[in-house]
Formats: C-alpha cells, structure tokens, sequence
C-alpha cells in the first residue's frame, strides 16, 4: 500500500513525539508499504535525509507544508492547524494514497472526510476540541457511517476509556504502547567507546526532555545524596539545559540534545537507567514513555517511578519501583540497582517486553485497524 503519515513534528526533532511518529512510519515501511510523511519543514540543520537517517529510517519519503520555516508556537495557532491540515488532505486525496495514520487530529478528520481510509492515533485529553481531539474520536463511531475513519489508537486504558465516553466505537479503538527498535537499542558484540566519560564512579543516565514530568528535580535531588555517582542527563533542550546546569550538583552531567542515532551508545555504557516520572502531572495515569523500551532493550538495570501508567506496561522484575517524587526512595533503589545482583527472572521479562513492542507489531496494529479489524473490548489490546 501506499501510506501517508500525518504529523506536524518537524523533521530532526529529539523530542519523544516526534521520534514515536517516525519509528511508526518506518515500522509501516519495513512491513512493505511505501510511505510518506507529511510534516512540518526540518529544523534548523536538518534535512529530510539527515532527519531520517537519525531516526534510523532511511526507507521513509517526506513532504514539508510550504511556506515559512514553523516553529513549535505554531501548534496551538488555528490559522496553521487548518493550513497544515487541508494542505496535507488536499495532497493525499489526490496523490493516489491508499491509507492514512495521522498523528494530527484536524488532518485525520480532513483525509477522511476526503474518503481516504484513516486511522488517527491521539494521545490527548480532549476536554476541547480546539486540537480537533473530540471530533476525531467522535468520527470512529456509527454514529459517522459517511466517513472513512477506521479508528482510533491510544496508548493506554485511561485514554481509550475517554474516547469510548465521547462516543468512539469500542471495538474501533485499539490500545497500542509505545515501542522499540531492537536493530538500534540491543547492544551488539561492539558498543563502541564511552560517551560518559573514564572515570571509575558508577554511571546513571536519564535520556529525555527536561520538563516536570519527567521528574528532573526529584533526579537532581537524588544525585546530591549520591555523590559517589555520576548522573548523566542526554537530551532536552538548550534553554531547559542550561537551567537544569545551573542548579545541579557537580556529579551531574549535562549533554544536552543527541540526535536519536547517537543515544543508544551513552544507554549501553550506563551501570543504571532512570525514569523518574513525576506524580504531580495528569499524564502519570497514561502515559507511555518511548524511552522506557529503548532503557530495557539497552541491557541496563531500569528504575522506574511506581505509577498507574507504568505499571500496565511493565512490572518486577523487568524494573525495580521507587516512590515518585521522593529523592531518598529513588537514591536508596538506585543504589540497590548498582550493587546488584540482578532480579532473578528480569533477563527473560526483558526479552519478552521488546519482542512484544517492537515498531514493526506497532505498525501492525495499525493496518488491522485501517484493514477493518475490530477488537470487543479496547482494554484486551493493552
């Protein structure tokens, strides 16, 4: 099939959004499809070949909606959501398209309001429908049999139990988790040398933006009690790097934004990955980290806030919990994390977690649904 791919990410992001919307296309693209993202132009320094390269998906085409460079303040604008959306529509309708994913709801209600066959996946909380949330789960119902909306994909129970309340079709929305891609995060026979630097002290790493909820104070926190480690924190942005430089303590690191390619190297050389979730955010009850696959299929001891989110993914062994928002409970388990051993059992929860979230099952998820599969009960995808 020919498969378009709706977003306004920018090419070249690091950000999980982005990174998540072109790991799917390429799960689409390693299935066999031809596949085109329609997006937002690259970022500063980036191009469409560089971008996907980073990404590790050489195989995707890209188009870029005309006209001035779009930076993220765009994305709340009406004026750009309804350019980007009839533009993106306008080309699918009539580019001889098969189907649609779209990770932009007013682009997911144009295609199939066009009759091309349309999945949308959202990860909002719609109490407006100024992203076109509402109308774009409401379309996945039969109560809108004039539309080519095939459903919707989320990746978590409290999401899906909302849409379902909006008046989206059970059976037409399917739970499908982040995921990973193995070729780039298990580590082979050469990691390569270290990104974290020679010195002897144990290394924990965070890979992600540095906003609240990722729990960057209570980490910040943590590593004033663990002077004797080193915490390295990859990714975010300069702004936000700069502020978390300034108030750290000297054992914590800052590497500021990597391209996607170049993140699994500073994971394989950590003696302990951290996921710090905050409790004190709406998300903590769906969301579903990328980096929570890339940590685990990387080899290193995982510790994870003890949150709702988190646990419908993944449990004990696999990880070991630690009270969010509490810097002595995650400083007391991630010393437990170095001292080891590891959890009996956790090798094969591992392996098992990976082969079971990979993009490519994602990407079939996917096409269930765009080929008219149904589920009875949204809740039996998760």
């Amino acid at each position: 099939m020919r498969i378009a791919v709706i977003s306004d990410m920018a090419p070249g992001s690091h950000k999980a959004y982005a990174i998540n919307v072109a790991k799917t296309a390429g799960g689409l693209a390693r299935l066999g499809h031809e596949v085109t993202v329609f997006s937002r132009k690259p970022e500063a320094g980036w191009t469409h070949e560089s971008a996907a390269h980073a990404y590790g998906e050489p195989r995707l085409n890209w188009r870029s909606f005309p006209g001035e460079r779009q930076g993220d303040e765009h994305l709340a604008h009406k004026h750009y959501l309804e350019g980007i959306s009839d533009w993106a529509a306008a080309e699918i309708a009539t580019g001889g398209y098969d189907a649609v994913y779209a990770r932009h709801c007013w682009g997911a209600v144009k295609c199939a309001q066009a009759g091309v066959p349309t999945v949308v996946e959202t990860h909002l909380d719609p109490t407006d429908d100024w992203l076109g949330g509402q109308t774009a789960v409401r379309m996945a119902s039969g109560a809108a049999p004039s539309t080519a909306m095939r459903g919707v994909v989320t990746i978590s129970p409290a999401l899906a139990d909302k849409y379902i309340a909006l008046g989206a079709d059970a059976r037409l929305v399917r739970i499908v988790p982040d995921a990973v891609d193995p070729a780039m995060f298990v580590p082979g026979d050469d990691r390569g040398m270290s990104p974290l630097g020679t010195s002897h002290a144990p290394k924990i790493v965070f890979a992600g933006n540095l906003y609240p909820l990722n729990g960057i104070p209570t980490l910040i926190e943590a590593a004033r009690l663990m002077p004797e480690a080193e915490f390295h924190l990859v990714g975010g942005p300069i702004e936000e790097v700069e502020a978390v430089r300034a108030g750290a303590p000297p054992n914590v690191v800052c590497h500021g934004p990597v391209p996607h390619s170049a993140v699994p190297g500073y994971l394989w050389h950590a003696d302990a990955l951290v996921l710090p979730l905050s409790n004190h955010h709406p998300a903590r009850l769906w969301a579903s980290p990328v980096k929570l696959g890339e940590y685990l299929a990387s080899g290193a001891p995982v510790v994870c806030s003890d949150l709702p989110a988190l646990r419908v993914l993944v449990d004990e062994p696999a990880v070991r919990w630690f009270t969010p928002d509490q810097p002595r409970a995650l400083a007391g388990v991630l010393r437990r994390a170095l001292a080891g051993p590891q959890p009996e059992g956790r090798l094969a929860a591992v392996e098992a977690f990976v082969r079971a979230h990979t993009y490519e099952q994602r990407a079939g998820e996917i096409l269930g649904l765009l080929k008219g599969e149904t589920t009875l009960v949204a809740r039996d995808a998760a």
